[in-house]
C-alpha cells in the first residue's frame, strides 16, 4: 500500500492539467456508435467471427473459440415502417457485465438506406442501466442493408449492480427517443476469469476482473474533485494498469508512455530487478488500451465508479504473467 502511494504521488507531481482532462470520466449513458465507412460484406457467412473480429485486432483461433462457443444464435426481428431489425447472435456475461452483439438492419421494400439518416433517427442501445459501449457497422454492397456490431461494458443497473436479463432497444430520435421495438438478451455464460485482490484501493471491496477482453475494476464510490470551473468530477485512483503476458507483451491502460522497465519489488519495498534497469520494455511490445470509465450520477446520489482496459485483441487469461497498478505488482490469482 505504500509502494502504491509513492508512486501514485510521483505521478501526479507530473500530471500537470490532468484534472481538466478528468472531465472525460463523468458517467455518461449508453452509447456510442461509430461508423466504419467503405465496409461492404456479402450477406451471408455472417457469424460469431465477425462479431468478435470487429472489436479486435487478432484472429487467434483458440482465444476466439471460447467467445464463439459462449455466443447465443437469436434470429428475432420486428418491423417498423420499411425497415426490419434483426438481432443475430449476442454473447452477455453478467459476472463481468459485458454484452456483444449483432444487428441487422434491412429494408423490406428494397430501397437503399442512407447512412447518414440511419444514424441520426435510430440508436441501439441497452434499456435500463448506465455503462459505456461502441458500434461497428458493415453495409451491403446495395446499400439496402447493414449490421451492427455492438459491444457495452460497465453495463449495471443504476445501483451499480449487474442484471440478470437486458433488454435491447431500438429507439428513435424523436421527443423522448421512444422504443420502437427491443429484444431480450439472457446470460449465455461466463468467459474465463482471472482475479486480483485490489481491496486496499478505497471504496474497492470485490476483486478486479481480468477477461480476454480486458480488465474491470468496481469501486463502491468513486473519487471527486473540482475542475478549474468549479464542477465536480471524477478523479482517477490509479494512473496507470499493466497487464504482462509470459511472452513480454505488456497491454496498458492509462499513462501510455512509449519505454520503461517495470519494477518488481519484494515485500519489504526492495527492487529485485534493479541490474534491469539499463535495459527496457521495448516500445513495439506495449499495446496501448483504450480506457473506458463509467458510474452513477452524483447528482441522483449515486457515487459507484465502473473502471475498464480494453484489450486490442482477445488473450488467453493463462498466459498472464503479472499485472502493475503504477508499476507495484499487483498478486494475481
Amino acid at each position: 500500500m505504500k509502494l502504491l502511494d509513492e508512486a501514485v504521488h510521483k505521478a501526479r507531481q507530473h500530471r500537470q492539467k490532468a484534472k481538466v482532462q478528468a472531465a472525460a470520466v463523468i458517467a455518461v449513458f449508453l452509447t456510442v456508435a461509430l461508423s466504419l465507412n467503405g465496409i461492404c460484406y456479402a450477406q451471408t457467412g455472417k457469424n460469431a467471427w465477425e462479431m468478435f473480429h470487429a472489436f479486435f485486432d487478432n484472429s487467434n483461433q483458440g482465444e476466439m473459440t471460447e467467445f464463439m462457443e459462449k455466443a447465443k444464435e437469436s434470429g428475432e426481428s420486428f418491423t417498423y415502417k420499411n425497415l426490419r431489425f434483426t438481432l443475430e447472435q449476442y454473447l452477455y456475461d453478467k459476472e463481468n457485465s459485458e454484452l456483444f452483439y449483432t444487428v441487422l438492419v434491412e429494408s423490406t421494400d428494397g430501397t437503399s438506406l442512407n447512412e447518414e439518416q440511419m444514424f441520426d433517427d435510430y440508436s441501439i442501445s441497452v434499456e435500463s442501466g448506465k455503462g459505456m459501449g461502441n458500434a461497428y457497422t458493415e453495409w451491403s454492397e446495395d446499400r439496402t442493408s447493414y449490421r451492427e456490431y455492438g459491444v457495452m461494458k460497465s453495463n449495471y443497473d443504476k445501483s451499480g449492480k449487474p442484471m440478470d436479463m437486458n433488454k435491447l432497444q431500438v429507439c428513435i430520435y424523436e421527443g423522448d427517443c421512444p422504443a420502437i421495438g427491443s429484444f431480450d438478451i439472457e446470460t449465455t455464460g461466463r468467459m474465463k476469469t482471472r482475479y486480483m485482490d485490489v481491496s486496499f484501493l478505497e471504496g474497492c471491496s470485490e476483486k478486479a476482473k481480468i477477461t480476454g477482453t480486458g480488465v474491470k475494476i468496481f469501486f463502491e464510490k468513486g473519487w471527486f474533485d473540482r475542475n478549474l470551473d468549479g464542477e465536480e468530477i471524477k478523479n482517477r485512483p490509479f494512473e496507470r494498469l499493466d497487464v504482462v503476458m509470459k511472452d513480454g507483451t505488456v497491454f496498458r491502460g492509462g499513462n501510455h508512455r512509449g519505454r520503461d522497465v517495470i519494477p518488481v519489488y519484494n515485500g519489504k519495498g526492495e527492487l529485485l530487478n534493479a541490474e534491469e534497469i539499463q535495459g527496457a520494455t521495448k516500445a513495439e511490445d506495449i499495446r496501448e488500451c483504450f480506457e473506458e470509465w463509467s458510474g452513477g450520477d452524483p447528482r441522483d446520489g449515486e457515487y459507484w465508479l465502473s473502471y475498464h482496459i480494453n484489450f486490442p485483441e482477445i488473450i488467453n487469461v493463462d498466459n498472464i504473467d503479472a499485472v502493475y497498478l503504477n508499476n507495484v505488482k499487483i498478486p494475481l490469482e
